[in-house]
This record gives C-alpha cells, sequence and structure tokens, in this order.
C-alpha cells in the first residue's frame, strides 16, 4: 500500500497546503526521465506517443542493469501520456512528460505501478496513482481517486485523461435511429458521446484513449445516399468540428481526420466532402493540405458536386444499334434510371438481367424507363449481349457513335455498373455504385423510398 499513501498525501497537500501541480519555472524544450526498475532485463525500450489516433516511436533507449533513461536537450514533444514498450509490443508503464521535464521513478519490476518512488514529476504522481488504484483496489478505491483527483487537480493531464476514460465507458449514444426523422427533428443527441469530453484541451491528442470521433463517424457513414441522411451527417459532423472541437489544434486534426475518412468512392460521401471543403478549406485555412493534394481535392470537389441528390445533369444523347440517336429529354416517365456498364465486365454481366428482369416486371408500377449506357467500344459484344439477354429497354453504347458529351467523365464512372435515378426534369435523387448486395429488394426500396 505504500504507494497509495504517497498519492492520498500528495493529494491532501494540494488541499491543505496549497501545492501547486505547475509551480516553478521550467525549460519549454527538452526532457529527462530516469527509470530504475530492479531486475528488469536488459533489451531496448521504445517510447511511444500519439496524436489522436496516429501512434509513433518518438525515442527509444536501453535498458541496463535495470535502469533505462529518455532525455534529449532539445526535442519539442507535446505535453501528454506516453506508453513505453518492448520490441514485442507489451507496455510495461505509462509516464507524463512536458516539455523540459526532469524527473525520476523508481518502480518494481515486473509491475511498476505496485511500488514506486517518483521524484520532482507530481503529474507523475497522480497518473501512477490512477493506474495503481485501477489496477489493485476495487472499484469504490477507484472512484474515490478519480472523484479526487478531479476535484483537487481538475487541471491535471491525469483529470484529462480520467474524464476520457469515463465518458469512453458511459456516454456513447447510437444516433443511428435520427435518420428516420423528418428533418425539422433532426437532432444533436449523438454529440451527447463528447459532453465531458474536454476537446477544448489540446493535450487531449496526446493521451492514449478512444475518443469514440470513430464510432461516432461509422453512424454517420453507414447513412444512406439521400439527401435527408447527407443533412444528418453534415450537421453532426458540423456541430462536433465546430461546437466541440475548441482548441485550434484539436480542430484541424480531427477537420483533417474527418476529412480523409469521407473522402473515397462512396456516393453517399459525397455531400460531406463538398460541405467540408467548402466551409473549412476552399479560403485556404486548411494549412495542412499540401499544394498537390488541394488541387486533386477542389478537382474531386467539383465533380462530385454535379453529382449530389437535386443537381441537374444535362441531356444525354447517344446512339442505339440502330444508329439513331435517343436522347433522354424524350423519355416522358416519371423516374429515368441511367445504367452505365460495360458487357465485358462481370459484374455487369450478372447484374444487368436483374434490373431487366425488374424492369419489364414494375416499369408500369413505378413509371420509369431505363437508359442504358454501355461504355464499351466492342460493337460486336454490345450488340451480342443485348440479343442474347434480349434487352428491351433504352440501348445506347459509345461503341455506336459519339455522345453529345463525355458521360464517363461527367459522371465520374471510375468502374461499372453504376447506376443514376433521376426524374423527368433530369434531377438527381441518387447514385449506386453497385455492388455484392444489388438487388430487386433494392431496386425496390430505392424507387419506393422517393
Amino acid at each position: 500500500m505504500k504507494a497509495i499513501f504517497h498519492a492520498s498525501f500528495f493529494l491532501f497537500s494540494i488541499l491543505f497546503f496549497g501545492v501547486s501541480l505547475f509551480a516553478g519555472n521550467k525549460p519549454d524544450k527538452g526532457y529527462y526521465a530516469c527509470l530504475k526498475m530492479d531486475g528488469a532485463p536488459e533489451q531496448m525500450l521504445y517510447l511511444h506517443g500519439n496524436t489522436g489516433y496516429e501512434d509513433r516511436v518518438v525515442d527509444s533507449a536501453f535498458v541496463k542493469k535495470g535502469q533505462v533513461v529518455f532525455r534529449s536537450s532539445s526535442a519539442n514533444l507535446p505535453e501528454g501520456i506516453y506508453r513505453l514498450l518492448d520490441a514485442n509490443g507489451n507496455e510495461w508503464v505509462r509516464l507524463v512528460l512536458q516539455p523540459g521535464c526532469h524527473f525520476r521513478v523508481n518502480m518494481s519490476f515486473p509491475d511498476p505501478y505496485l511500488e514506486y518512488k517518483i521524484e520532482n514529476s507530481d503529474e507523475n504522481q497522480l497518473l501512477f496513482g490512477y493506474e495503481q488504484v485501477t489496477r489493485h483496489r476495487d472499484s469504490i478505491a477507484r472512484v474515490h481517486y478519480e472523484e479526487t483527483v478531479l476535484t483537487l487537480a481538475p487541471k491535471s493531464l491525469t483529470a484529462l485523461y480520467i474524464r476520457c476514460l469515463q465518458i469512453a465507458v458511459s456516454k456513447f449514444v447510437d444516433i443511428s435511429a435520427v435518420s428516420s426523422l423528418p428533418t425539422r427533428e433532426i437532432t444533436d443527441t449523438g454529440i451527447a458521446i463528447f459532453d465531458n469530453m474536454n476537446f477544448a484541451d489540446a493535450r487531449i491528442l496526446h493521451i492514449p484513449v478512444d475518443y469514440k470521433v470513430e464510432e461516432y463517424l461509422q453512424t454517420n457513414m453507414d447513412l444512406s445516399y439521400d439527401s435527408l441522411a447527407q443533412q444528418i451527417q453534415i450537421k453532426n459532423i458540423g456541430y462536433f468540428i465546430n461546437q466541440v472541437c475548441l482548441s485550434p489544434s484539436v480542430k484541424n486534426y480531427f477537420l483533417k481526420y474527418i476529412l480523409f475518412k469521407f473522402y473515397d468512392d462512396l456516393p453517399s460521401h459525397d455531400a460531406v466532402i463538398v460541405h467540408l471543403y467548402d466551409t473549412y478549406c476552399s479560403n485556404g485555412t486548411c494549412e495542412w493540405l499540401d499544394p498537390y493534394m488541394n488541387r486533386r481535392l477542389q478537382r474531386d470537389v467539383k465533380i462530385k458536386r454535379k453529382l449530389l441528390p437535386g443537381a441537374i445533369v444535362p441531356v444525354l444523347e447517344a446512339f442505339n444499334p440502330d444508329g439513331k440517336i435517343e436522347k433522354t429529354s424524350d423519355i416522358k416517365n416519371k423516374y429515368i434510371l441511367l445504367w452505365f456498364w460495360d458487357p465485358d465486365c462481370d459484374h455487369c454481366i450478372l447484374y444487368t438481367p436483374v434490373l431487366h428482369r425488374f424492369y419489364q416486371e414494375n416499369k408500369d408500377l413505378y413509371d420509369m424507363e431505363v437508359y442504358a449506357i454501355s461504355i464499351s467500344e466492342d460493337l460486336q459484344r454490345w450488340n451480342q449481349f443485348i440479343e442474347e439477354q434480349h434487352l428491351l429497354w433504352d440501348n445506347v453504347s459509345y461503341a455506336a457513335g459519339p455522345t453529345n458529351y463525355d458521360f464517363v467523365e461527367y459522371f465520374d464512372i471510375l468502374t461499372t455498373p453504376v447506376l443514376f435515378l433521376i426524374n423527368r426534369e433530369h434531377k438527381i435523387i441518387l447514385r449506386n455504385n453497385v455492388g455484392e448486395d444489388f438487388s430487386e429488394y433494392e431496386l425496390h426500396s430505392m424507387l419506393n423510398s422517393n
């Protein structure tokens, strides 16, 4: 119980004698941490630090005669909780490092928190005390220690760490049900996960905890392509960035993290990417974007913007097997399904008959027409497939003659098949990059929801 009494006395002194966790003038760079571990085997140890979800090795040192020293006179490590790991990835101990810190720890081995003595580091005294009650005492002792730290040392790194761990365990809220609400009832329920996680404190990026941002994003990422779902995505992500990430460095980190999390080929993410770029990056404030990445993002946002739900697409004109021009402007049905495919594409060969069967059975029910565009230059293969499958919809192809504009470029066709649902005014309703789950059931759901 030796170390418990050390930690308790330390906290007691803060309350009654006014001891400050951050008293005194300290250097603003470099660090020195001498760790004595009697009986520890001689081997290389690695000091790991993190910035958000990114873990990296910041230093290494060799254990010799039960002692290991990490030092630098110039390195500028951010204040945070660092983990000491061996070559096999086994964690030995956690340490608080701050710019200019200079401390020693005598600790037991292999359990460093069982008995320890810390010199010249109030923050490590708090952290070791917390790790000890967490690992060696009951839940009552742990809760008491947490309450004491939060009350007497609320600005300490250990207090920030404790709050994050408490929230990670108890406050996650699933917001998937929000997608069924009318627009006026979209709420910020999901953001409750972050209520007591202090993203206004830049040090939060440098403590090894699960921020729950991944789960929060995944809930938003799983929403569908329709405009209501994308409103929910944008609303909740915007709330997180603007109302939760109050520290500039934290905001920049998570803005970058979220942007690249949604920056992919999934149509359901397009509105989020466009919104994030327009709101935060178009004016040049995203300094973490290098020139190449900024140009690429600008180009892709321009493409994605014109394919969002509600955008109007130009009339498509292309040649049919008889050499006549078929125009989408001549189609008067309520819905037009643009089907981009290739007769040499395995998935196209598999799913084109599925779509055609659905079309024949339901074209009157949904008042729809299919405008099927083969992007292949193989005229013979295209004609052969049409005849074999008896495709009785509007068939056009690049192979039959020039189109009025490059459909592949405009609609950003990177793979086939791809389906766009538009109305008779040529307004995009949704886009579907056809995958393994493509079925008549999915087609019914798509049309019934619109």
